[in-house]
């Protein structure tokens, strides 16, 4: 032992010695100077442009609308001052005191148009709008107005009931020209009828668009009328309201949804509680011979439209092959297909049925939904029912996606919950129940 201790007491030595004489080493230093993290800046800048029965407000005056006729009496009056253009000058502006609409006068007939271009500066992001703070007031009773109104004061106006307004993406879909002012029968509709408070989605992760992308330009279409039908319950009356537009970093956060704070959202598990159906362009019906099946609905709806689907049971399986959407009335417990449902095409969304699984062309086996390529997709708030050897979402081997949501599912009684076999893009898979399987 004493040897062995000693032994090792004169390694150290010598190793002790070594150290001690060596007077330089071999060396080489590499220095990274002035590391910094600077964090990522988001900004959008708004503008707008104002059209007004037959003029548009240009520069801050009225004039004719391109290949227009004045009309007697012209109103607006041509080169009278105007307020509702403005930001024109690229990109837009940060809204200070600036106005879409104020107008003192108008009347049973009139009709006019703003289109918003929304522009993002240095990165992607979702966008939402609101409307919210309006007010509806009488103003007092004219004598006219006294015969047919007999509520006058704050809160008790007419004119916000007698309005229509239609909300659309300018976007050029269907032929026209993103940003031309005019609706064309592509163009998605966002919301119609009277104006009320509340948020819309404009690019969110429901909305099957996905971010705005930074340095480009989303057009939106604000129309509004008040139809030459309207009587003398709306003299003097006024309504007013804030039109806000927000923008929220998508990386990191595809998620995202406009209204709903990220604390609200269970961070597992589907909820169909809260299911609304949007403003249906075609609606497949029972009662309705000539649109009484599903596929009847999307062959006759066009690009960009909304086929809503009323409660009942119908049979697959579905081919949605155009950009459309697709959704129940009223939810997944009261509309229900038995049999898969192909998506074939860029653009299309799918929301709030029951679905059966079945069998689709180019598939063997059964499927809910059977995803063959294409980006902007969202399968969202349906009941997916398997059968046996069954896929309750299945995207295809060597298949391109991008910006493809699946979420707020029930999955369940399947073989596969979700199936992404090797696939080139993004997916986003979030708050599925995926349970019961085979």
């Amino acid at each position: 032992m004493k040897k062995i201790l000693y032994s090792a007491s004169a390694i150290v030595a010598v190793a002790a010695m070594v150290l001690y004489s060596t007077g330089a080493f071999f060396s080489d230093t590499e220095t990274s100077t002035g590391n910094v993290f600077t964090a990522g800046a988001i900004d959008l800048k708004v503008d707008s442009q104002q059209h007004y029965n037959n003029a548009v407000c240009v520069g801050g005056y009225w004039q004719l609308e391109p290949n227009a006729t004045a009309t007697v009496p012209q109103y607006p009056v041509i080169g009278e001052p105007c307020g509702g253009t403005w930001g024109q000058q690229t990109p837009g502006v940060d809204i200070t005191n600036e106005k879409f609409f104020n107008f003192g006068d108008i009347k049973p007939g009139d009709s006019g148009e703003n289109t918003i271009s929304l522009h993002v500066i240095n990165n992607d992001a979702w966008v939402c709008a609101s409307v919210s703070g309006l007010t509806n007031d009488d103003n007092g009773l004219t004598e006219p107005e006294d015969v047919v109104d007999d509520t006058p004061g704050v809160g008790e106006g007419e004119l916000q009931q007698a309005m229509d307004w239609v909300v659309w993406r300018d976007d050029g879909a269907g032929g026209g020209v993103a940003g031309d002012n005019i609706h064309q029968s592509g163009e998605q509709v966002l919301a119609s009828g009277h104006p009320v408070n509340g948020v819309l989605a404009l690019y969110d992760s429901q909305t099957s668009t996905g971010p705005l992308t930074a340095t480009s330009t989303a057009y939106l279409g604000v129309s509004w009328s008040l139809p030459l039908t309207t009587g003398n319950e709306v003299q003097t009356d006024s309504m007013a309201g804030d039109i806000s537009f927000t923008v929220v970093q998508s990386r990191n956060n595809a998620s995202y949804v406009c209204g709903q704070s990220q604390t609200q959202r269970e961070t597992v598990g589907a909820n169909f509680s809260s299911y609304s159906a949007p403003t249906c362009s075609i609606t497949v019906t029972g009662s309705n011979p000539s649109l009484d099946t599903i596929q009847e609905g999307v062959a006759a709806a066009a690009t960009g439209e909304t086929v809503c689907v009323d409660n009942g049971t119908y049979t697959g399986p579905i081919d949605v092959n155009k950009d459309i959407t697709l959704v129940s009335l009223n939810g997944p417990s009261v509309t229900t297909i038995n049999g898969g449902v192909k998506i074939t095409s860029s653009g299309v969304t799918v929301k709030g049925f029951t679905i059966n699984a079945g069998v689709v062309s180019g598939e063997p086996n059964p499927v809910g939904f059977y995803v063959a390529s294409g980006s902007n997709i969202s399968i969202d708030s349906n009941d997916i029912n398997g059968a046996t050897l069954s896929t309750g979402v299945l995207f295809v081997t060597g298949a391109t996606y991008s910006n493809v949501v699946v979420t707020n599912n029930k999955i369940h009684n399947n073989n596969a919950g979700i199936y992404t076999n090797p696939h080139t893009g993004n997916l986003a898979i979030n708050y599925n129940d995926i349970y019961d399987f085979e």
